[in-house]
């Protein structure tokens, strides 16, 4: 199947002052999206994604083009497919060193 790097995701404690920091030091970040517990952010041709304790652990992303991918995807990983606030359906599962990997689906 195929797929496509999506985003990475990193643990903060203030989505809001991450923010800051990125833009600070940072040309052309672009604010995706903002709530108290998770952010998403443009910068240098990425997607970084900010999460807090307890929403989505710290992972890398890919995506995959159809539902049928990422229901196959799921159930070759054994992964519980989760949908999101922005509609997006994903799963996680974790590679041999235990790092977070998701693969996730995004509805037209």
């Amino acid at each position: 199947m195929k797929i496509e790097f999506d985003h990475i995701a990193i643990r903060t404690d203030d989505v809001a002052a991450s923010i800051n920091f990125y833009k600070k030091h940072f040309d052309g970040v672009e604010v995706l999206y903002e709530d108290k517990t998770w952010g998403l952010l443009h910068v240098g041709g990425i997607k970084i994604a900010l999460v807090t304790s307890g929403e989505h652990p710290p992972h890398i992303s890919f995506k995959v083009d159809s539902k049928k991918e990422l229901d196959d995807y799921a159930a070759q990983m054994k992964g519980k497919i989760m949908v999101h606030r922005d509609r997006s359906e994903s799963f996680y599962f974790k590679d041999s060193w235990e790092n977070a990997v998701e693969i996730v689906w995004y509805p037209e």
